[in-house]
Order: C-alpha cells, then structure tokens, then sequence
C-alpha cells in the first residue's frame, strides 16, 4: 500500500513538473525580440545639381525617413522617386526603408518627361462581323514607353485617351470598339446584338464606364453608328475620349471589334491610331 502511495506522488511530482516545464517552452517560444528601429545615418547625402529646387529643409534636425518625402523639381521634368544608388536601380519605398539604405544615406532623384504618346495601331483594312468581338481582329497598342512604374512613383494616377480609326459600312449597322486589360475575352452570353445593345444602348452610352460584369478585362466600349441609320461605305475618320484609372492598365491596351443591326451588319476598319496623355 505505502508502495502504490509513494508512485502516486512520484506521478504527480513528475506530471508537475513536466507542465511546467511546457510552459517555459511556450514562453520562450512566444517571446520575440523587441523590433529596432534603424539608426539615422551620420550624414544625409542628397545629391541634386544646381538646376533642381528642393523644399525648404532644415538640415540639422532632418532624418533619413523625412528626407525621403521630399518631393525636387526641376524645368522640363517630373521627379519619379528617390533611388539610393547614383545608377538608379535600388528604389527607396518612402514607408517601408531598408536598413542598408538607412546605412548609406545617399539620396539620388530620378527624373522623366512625361508627354503624349501616340501608337501606330494597324493600318491595313480589318473586316468586322456580328458574330462576336472574341472572334475578331484584335489589335494592341503597346506602350512601353510611358514607363508606368515611373507614372506612378511620379503621382500619376489616370490616362486620356482618344482612339481613332477609319471606317466604312458593308451593311448598315453599328460598330463597336472594346479596350481591354489583356488579351483574355470572356464570350458573353449574348453578343452584341442584345446583351451589349441593352448595356450600351443610346440611353445607356458612357454610364458606368460602358463595362460588363460578365467580361472581367474589359474596360471600355464604344458604340458608334456609321451612316445614321442608312448604310455609308465611304470612308471616314471616327475617335473617341476617355480616361482611365493608370492602375488599369497591367502593360498595354488591347482593342477587339464587334457589331450589330437587324441583318448583316459587316464593316471595315483600318488606320487605327491610339494617343495616351498621363494625368496627375
């Protein structure tokens, strides 16, 4: 009997300190160190020619996280962000500044122009049918050159955009022009001849930012109508406005072409020409 009491306690003792012990561990494990924050450099270097202009600073008390929200200006161009480096390949994120460019404490601007681009689209004649814009041309107008990464850092944040082209009715009807994201085109239920014409119908046109919810990338429609109501095969020059959100936009813009009418509504189309203008 004293035997089985003694292994009682031994058990109780040992469960003791066995949960006792886990807890340590957990405590331990749980326990993280305190975060640090990076020390200032001994020495802001900000380094602009004399042709730049920078707010008014006070050069004593400014620290590194501060002098990277400074925002130079300089004739002709617009700043795109601070880089550490004088080749302009380490970009610093105002917010989030690594600990090696806190260590450096060199500050380089970059610069841009930012101007109109316009894009040669196509200029060879394309042939449109009603039998839905996934199965037509589609065009791209590519714009590497506006640098959007740098767009953005610069503040940039909307698109103007006009797109014009040539056109001439094979049959009377009316001519759709549809700008995507990418090259993805989510067939719609109903193409142009109901679905398109109930949301971008004349009462209809420009509400919403002409998009549809059952094709994800597709962020603009116009409709236009050749020959108001009678069939015109002459040729002429139609454009078309609008702006667009920068963040829209993941590389280029890609355009697809649909139709619509009571019969046959073929057209053509050629001479496509895209102009982007970057707005703050």
């Amino acid at each position: 009997m004293k035997t089985l009491k003694f292994l009682a306690v031994c058990l109780l003792m040992f469960s003791t300190l066995l949960s006792l012990f886990s807890c340590g561990l957990n405590s331990n494990a749980n326990t993280s160190p305190e975060a640090t924050t990076p020390q200032e450099p001994p020495q802001i270097n900000i380094n602009v020619g004399s042709d730049v202009t920078l707010p008014s600073i006070d050069k004593d008390n400014l620290k590194f996280a501060d002098a990277v929200k400074l925002r130079p200006s300089k004739e002709g161009f617009v700043f795109a962000g601070w880089y550490s480096d004088e080749n302009l390949t380490d970009y610093i994120i105002p917010d989030h500044i690594t600990a090696t460019q806190y260590s450096k404490g060199t500050l380089y601007p970059k610069w841009i122009e930012v101007n109109p681009i316009t894009c040669a689209v196509r200029a060879d004649v394309a042939t449109i049918t009603d039998s839905g814009r996934s199965k037509q041309k589609m065009d791209i107008a590519f714009l590497d050159s506006l640098n959007l990464t740098d767009l953005k850092r610069a503040g940039y944040t909307k698109l103007h955009i006009t797109v014009s082209y040539d056109v001439r009715e094979v049959n009377d009807g009316y001519q759709y022009v549809f700008l995507y994201q990418d090259k993805n085109c989510a067939q719609p239920k109903d193409e142009e001849g109901s679905l398109a014409d109930m949301i971008w119908g004349d009462s209809l046109d420009g509400i919403l930012g002409n998009k549809d919810p059952g094709d994800p990338t597709l962020l603009y429609t116009h409709k236009g109508e050749h020959g108001s109501g009678k069939k015109d095969s002459s040729w002429a020059t139609q454009s078309f406005t609008l702006s667009l959100s920068i963040d829209d936009i993941i590389d280029h813009l890609y355009i697809r072409y649909g139709a619509s009418g009571k019969d046959e509504d073929t057209w053509e189309c050629k001479n496509i020409f895209v102009t982007v203008t970057p707005i703050q």
